[in-house]
C-alpha cells in the first residue's frame, strides 16, 4: 500500500499554511510537513504492515513530540511554556524524550542540572535525550531547552 501524508489531512492540528512535525517510529526520523513549500510525506506499507506516527504541531519553530519510548508520547507532557528564550516541558515521568527543532539548541537541561551535549542528540532536526540522561529520580521532570540568542 502507498500514499503520502499532509499537514491537512491533520484535522484540527493544521491551520491554512501551519506547519505539523511528523516523528516515524519504524525509523526514528523526524519530518515537516506544510508551510511553505509544503511538501507530503510518502508512505509505503507491505501487505499486513504497519507504522506509528506522532504529529505536532510546529509553534516558534519546535514541535514536541513527548517520550519516544511510550506509543502516546504526547501524553507524557504536562506543559511547555517559552520564556526568555527557551522552552520549558514538564513531563510526568523520565523517559525517552523527543521534539523537533529547527535548530541546534544551546542548552539541554533537566531539573536545572545543564546536560553535556554527550548526553542528548540533535540531528536532522530532532532533537532526543534518552531516558538515561534524566537520572534515577522518579515522578515528575523538567526538561528545559535554550536556544541562542536571536531566536524568535
Amino acid at each position: 500500500m502507498a500514499g503520502e501524508l499532509r499537514a491537512e489531512d491533520v484535522e484540527g492540528l493544521a491551520a491554512a499554511g501551519a506547519r505539523v512535525a511528523v516523528f516515524r517510529r519504524s525509523d526514528g526520523r523526524a519530518f515537516v510537513l506544510g508551510g511553505a513549500g509544503a511538501r507530503a510525506l510518502p508512505l509505503r506499507l507491505d501487505a499486513g504492515g504497519f507504522d506509528f506516527f506522532t504529529l505536532a504541531a510546529v509553534e516558534r519553530g519546535v514541535a514536541v513530540f513527548g517520550l519516544l519510548d511510550k506509543y502516546v508520547g504526547p501524553a507524557g507532557v504536562v506543559s511547555q511554556s517559552f520564556a526568555g528564550g527557551a522552552l520549558a516541558v514538564r513531563l510526568r515521568e523520565a523517559g525517552d524524550f523527543g521534539a523537533w527543532l529547527e535548530r541546534q539548541p544551546a542548552r539541554v537541561e533537566i531539573d536545572g542540572r545543564r546536560l553535556p551535549p554527550s548526553a542528548y542528540s540533535y540531528g536532522a532536526g530532532l532533537l532526543r535525550v534518552p531516558r538515561a540522561s534524566f537520572g534515577e529520580r522518579a515522578g515528575e521532570r523538567e526538561l528545559r531547552i535554550t536556544f541562542s540568542p536571536g531566536r524568535r
